[in-house]
């Protein structure tokens, strides 16, 4: 039973603090402290495999026209970025709508000319119970050809942030997979075919010999590279910008920014992701690293650029997670036990950043990411619950000591004794004491001559005023013998 029950307490501490971090504003914290990992680690370096092509400010200015452009101009893209030579085009735009026939036409023919574009759709999930989920595939122009394409569901956590990618969506039990699954399908096949991507195992996305882990049932941990701009971009205006098209904004004047791109060889055998940067367009979401919010296109690049690499970030198993949880508290429970407060504090503030240090190097060095804030809660309850056991310990110590020795010594004593109950010591400890033996002299012959009662009275006012004195001079009364008194 001895150590029963401190096991006891251990789980039911960290078993409530499991169920406390259940709820949103408690995971909410969990959140921000692995974001904190981000920030510390700091941007990383991204490779030139990918290209932004950036659907940006300076693209509204140069072609003078609203969203949603005529898809006339995304076929000239489409055009263009051939011609440069980039391996790959996806686009995170969605043409799910029709619009001018021909241009709609156009749009798809030059897609299947380029045979390297990939299309964005995305599937609508029930939010009430009984009605059916909804996908919006591309239109029919582009279906028709048999062009790839996948959707840009972009699922945030509880408090807003984007930390996780949507590798696919149920629809009639069927997956649909996303924009990034699809561009590396293809970039690994050489074409759209979606066989190389395996769903069997539960815990893994599998494209040929990339293993995507997956975590609630259909995402995966982005491993954010940095916040928005860490990737290379370049302006879809710049990419328009030939001799075929007119730039109504430059007022006649003729850069023919795309010629200086294409004799650069900048975008050779890139993977191009066309996306809106603009705030307008309501496409950015907020990511680990803070700061400007994060657009969707670079959220897709951060996704392809952690597969590319093969740096995937991971959970620690849960029933390892859980066992380390317990063996720390468990040895901090009999720490703080053993120890005064004063050093358990510090052995606690101690064990925080312990907990801290290893969760950022667990991060930086194996991509793994553990939950710290429940750590942190728990060593600090088992610290609370340490020190209400001493108070209620000393409590019951300086209960003990004034009942049984408060009638017998000065109140001097018994609050030095209350202030280190330590000074009790079984067996008792040699000191250096003075002893002394009162009595009223010849005590029996005047019992003898006077009544009891008289013979009581006296004897009480006699004793009384010794005790006084003995205690007054912090003396310890040890006994009565008669009219006898020891201190």
């Amino acid at each position: 039973m001895k150590f029963v029950k401190p096991i006891i307490s251990v789980l039911a501490l960290l078993v409530l603090v499991k169920i406390v971090f259940l709820f949103p504003f408690f995971h909410s914290l969990e959140y921000k402290a692995s974001d904190a990992m981000f920030r510390f680690r700091g941007v990383q370096p991204v490779s030139d495999s990918l290209i932004i092509v950036s659907i940006d400010d300076e693209t509204f200015n140069a072609l003078n026209e609203t969203w949603p452009f005529p898809r006339n101009y995304h076929a000239k893209l489409i055009y263009n970025l051939t011609r440069a030579g980039v391996k790959q085009i996806v686009f995170d735009v969605e043409f799910t709508e029709n619009s001018d026939p021909e241009n709609d036409r156009i749009l798809g023919e030059s897609a299947l000319a380029s045979n390297r574009v990939i299309f964005a759709g995305k599937v609508i999930n029930a939010t009430k119970l009984g009605e059916p989920s909804q996908m919006l595939q591309p239109i029919s122009s582009i279906m028709q050809h048999e062009l790839p394409w996948g959707i840009v569901n972009m699922n945030a956590d509880s408090d807003g942030f984007i930390r996780k990618y949507t590798l696919f969506e149920l629809f009639d039990n069927n997956p649909i997979y996303s924009l990034g699954i699809i561009s590396l399908a293809q970039l690994q096949d050489g074409q759209s075919d979606k066989a190389s991507i395996n769903l069997n195992h539960p815990q893994k996305l599998k494209i040929n010999s990339q293993q995507i882990p997956i975590i609630e049932h259909n995402s995966a941990l982005i491993n954010f590279y940095g916040p928005e701009g860490t990737f290379r971009k370049v302006s879809y205006s710049s990419i328009l910008d030939d001799s075929t098209t007119a730039m109504p904004g430059y007022f006649g004047e003729e850069l023919n920014e795309y010629y200086n791109i294409l004799n650069s060889g900048v975008l050779k055998d890139k993977i191009a992701l066309i996306g809106a940067t603009v705030d307008e367009l309501h496409d950015k979401f907020p990511t680990p690293y803070g700061g400007d919010w994060t657009s969707g296109v670079e959220i897709h690049a951060n996704f392809l650029e952690m597969v590319k690499n093969g740096n995937y970030l991971t959970m620690l198993n849960p029933f390892l997670n859980f066992l380390i949880e317990f063996l720390l508290a468990l040895c901090l429970w009999y720490l703080f036990k053993a120890k005064k407060p004063q050093i358990s504090a510090f052995a606690a503030i101690f064990a925080i950043f312990a907990v801290f240090t290893a969760s950022y190097l667990s991060f930086v060095y194996g991509n793994i990411v553990i939950h710290i804030v429940q750590v942190i809660i728990l060593i600090i309850l088992i610290f609370v619950a340490s020190i209400l056991i001493h108070y209620l310990q000393t409590l019951k110590e300086k209960r003990f000591i004034r009942s049984a020795f408060q009638q017998y010594m000065a109140p001097e004593l018994v609050a030095k004794l209350l202030s280190d109950p330590q000074n009790l010591k079984y067996g008792g400890s040699l000191q250096e004491v003075s002893v002394l033996f009162s009595d009223i002299r010849s005590f029996t012959t005047y019992s003898e001559s006077h009544t009891p009662a008289e013979t009581v009275e006296i004897l009480r006012e006699y004793l009384t005023e010794m005790v006084k004195i003995i205690i007054n001079n912090q003396g310890i009364l040890d006994k009565f013998v008669g009219d006898e008194v020891m201190a």
